[in-house]
């Protein structure tokens, strides 16, 4: 395992084990910028929703997680010094994703949830948020994500791009009129378990921006890009 590796893990596994403070830029950084303790809320850009279903049984909405002990939250130190509206703009690498899916995704006979999440190393990303100052946005996903309860392994892989336009108000971001979709390619205990096409997400997302970092995030889940 590389030492950037190492490191991102290391980060995520001292944030606790639903919220993770992972290396987009370095782990310090984006600690301080997001602090550690608060309810759990998550992310963002048009990101494909808590919906994804390998078969028509699986259920078309996730419950929302209980909140863990910590999670993301602005510390007095890391105040954004730009206005969000400004602040967002911009080219932005998605280093950590944590999300929260029912079981019954993989299987419909199974019950419960399963915490998936992805790190990338330093200097990789799993994918990439660019947000004009027309409201215009595009967003890539190349990320494996990847949990596990007891003995079982889940894995889902998303892959492709969606654009949109977006709207900033106060702390909060709202995606619209998306076009383009992502792929996710399940997989169980190694074995494949189906996949599906995800559209873009346009429920709002609560945000908070720095000038290099950006955390999204709304019920379920995470997600921390540096900038570019």
């Amino acid at each position: 395992m590389t030492s950037s590796r190492l490191t991102a893990v290391a980060c995520a596994a001292a944030a606790m084990a639903f919220i993770m403070s992972a290396a987009v830029s370095g782990c310090a950084s984006l600690t301080r910028t997001l602090g550690a303790d608060g309810p759990v809320s998550s992310p963002s850009g048009p990101v494909p929703e808590a919906t994804v279903q390998a078969t028509p049984s699986a259920p078309s909405s996730v419950p929302e997680a209980s909140p863990p002990s910590s999670a993301f939250r602005p510390s007095p130190s890391a105040s954004p010094s730009v206005e969000p509206a400004t602040c967002v703009v911009g080219k932005w690498r998605l280093g950590a994703w944590l999300e929260v899916v029912n079981t019954s995704t993989w299987d419909p006979k199974a019950t419960g949830t399963v915490t998936l999440q992805a790190i990338a190393d330093d200097n990789a990303s799993l994918g990439t948020l660019t947000l004009g100052k027309d409201g215009k946005g595009t967003q890539t996903l190349d990320a494996e994500l990847t949990g596990e309860i007891g003995a079982h392994s889940y894995t889902a892989a998303f892959h492709g791009t969606a654009k949109f336009s977006y709207a900033v108000s106060g702390s909060t971001v709202t995606y619209a009129q998306p076009s383009g979709a992502f792929t996710a390619e399940l997989t169980l205990d190694g074995k494949a378990a189906g996949s599906s096409t995800v559209p873009p997400s346009t429920k709002p997302y609560e945000l908070i921006c720095t000038n290099t970092t950006l955390a999204l995030r709304a019920p379920n889940y995470v997600y921390a890009f540096a900038r570019s």
